[in-house]
């Protein structure tokens, strides 16, 4: 039986959809840390949904996401991380890495 996708999920791949990413994604150059962190857990929620990483992928968070890992509260680190994480789990995974010098 194949997992049907749920009204969560649906909604995530609806926000990115809408093009939520690409807003989201600028929020992350702010150095306000609250206002970056805040974009940096939205991005995390939507690379849930696997229809998204790809989106997430080509807009170019990977690079933002590393600097946060230096700059950020603990909880904003730990956000980007599994960010990160999430967004290696697609097809774009290994160019998200080399992309953002990760290696």
């Amino acid at each position: 039986m194949a997992n049907k996708p749920t009204n969560v999920s649906l909604n995530k791949v609806s926000i990115a959809a809408a093009g939520a990413v690409p807003p989201l994604v600028e929020l992350l150059n702010i150095q306000s840390g609250n206002l970056r962190e805040l974009a940096t857990a939205a991005i995390l929620t939507l690379s849930s949904a696997l229809p998204n990483k790809p989106i997430i992928v080509a807009s170019g968070a990977a690079p933002l996401l590393v600097q946060i890992l230096s700059s950020a509260s603990l909880q904003g680190r730990v956000d980007a991380v599994t960010t990160l994480h999430n967004l290696s789990m697609c097809d774009e995974g290994p160019s998200l890495v080399l992309d953002a010098r990760l290696v």
